[in-house]
C-alpha cells in the first residue's frame, strides 16, 4: 500500500485539480447566449481563463477573436506542459503526443 501512486499520484491530483476549473453544461449555456465578444470575454473572466485574457497589448482597442483564441489555446498549453514536467514514462510520452 505504500508505493501506491508513486509515478503518477502528483500529477493525478494535478490533473484533478484542473478538471475543477472545466466549465459545465450552464456554463457553456451562458457562453452559447453572449451576444457579443465582449459578454464573451466578462464570461471568461470570470473562469480559470480570466488570467490569460488581461488586456490585449495594453491599447485598449476592440476585442480580435484571434487572439483572444490564441490566449485560450496558450492556457491549455501551458497546463499540458507543467503536467507533462510532473509525470513519468508512459504518462509523460501520452502527454508529449497530444502537444503535437
Amino acid at each position: 500500500m505504500n508505493s501506491f501512486n508513486v509515478d503518477d499520484g502528483f500529477a493525478e491530483a494535478t490533473c484533478r485539480a484542473l478538471s475543477k476549473g472545466l466549465f459545465t453544461g450552464d456554463d457553456y449555456e451562458r457562453l452559447k447566449n453572449c451576444n457579443d465578444i465582449k459578454d464573451f470575454k466578462m464570461m471568461l473572466d470570470d473562469s480559470d481563463y480570466g488570467a490569460y485574457l488581461i488586456n490585449q497589448d495594453g491599447s485598449g482597442g476592440p476585442l480580435d477573436v484571434n487572439w483572444l483564441k490564441k490566449r485560450l489555446y496558450q492556457k491549455l498549453k501551458d497546463e499540458i506542459v507543467y503536467l507533462r514536467a510532473q509525470a513519468s514514462a508512459p504518462l509523460s510520452s501520452f502527454l508529449d503526443k497530444m502537444m503535437h
